[in-house]
């Protein structure tokens, strides 16, 4: 199991990403880029998984956060997976099994009290006996229907 702590100031998520538009030859195309800040909050992110075990295979990843109560906690998992990818903590995001979010608040903040938004990443090994059931949910849907496991969505006879 790996743990790990962060604590500053945690940015809305809605001031992460900023629009941006290219022209390429006689097409505008619109795309998304990663705001300063964003990238501030992913390297001290980075700084903090740094010297964390590696885990192969699937996880399971509990997330405690204390914050105000008017900040916004949406897709905040969204950059965690990605730093603890980058930093070699975890293979690929996408072997995330689970996701556990709770979130505190901390008391309202005045001109002379200013508190740190909390973090508390928890990655636990997905237990063995369950790795059966996640190599059948790969091949059949929700409603039990097989799949074929090439991906080309016909239903075994």
């Amino acid at each position: 199991m790996n743990k790990f702590f962060w604590a500053g100031h945690i940015k809305s998520v809605n001031k992460w990403l900023r629009p941006r538009v290219i022209k390429r030859g006689k097409k505008y195309i619109g795309t998304l880029y990663e705001t300063a800040e964003f990238k501030k909050f992913k390297a001290s992110l980075a700084a903090t998984f740094m010297g964390g075990n590696p885990m192969m295979g699937y996880v399971d990843m509990k997330i405690t956060v204390c914050m105000g109560w008017r900040s916004d906690t949406g897709n905040i998992e969204k950059a965690i997976g990605d730093t603890l990818e980058k930093c070699k903590i975890i293979q690929n995001d996408r072997y995330i099994r689970n996701i556990y979010f709770e979130r505190h608040y901390h008391p309202i903040s005045t001109k002379n009290k200013k508190y740190y938004d909390l973090l508390i990443i928890e990655l636990t090994h997905v237990p063995e006996k369950d790795m059966e059931q996640i190599e059948l949910e790969k091949t059949t849907d929700m409603l039990g229907v097989g799949y074929d496991v090439a991906g080309s969505n016909k239903k075994k006879p």
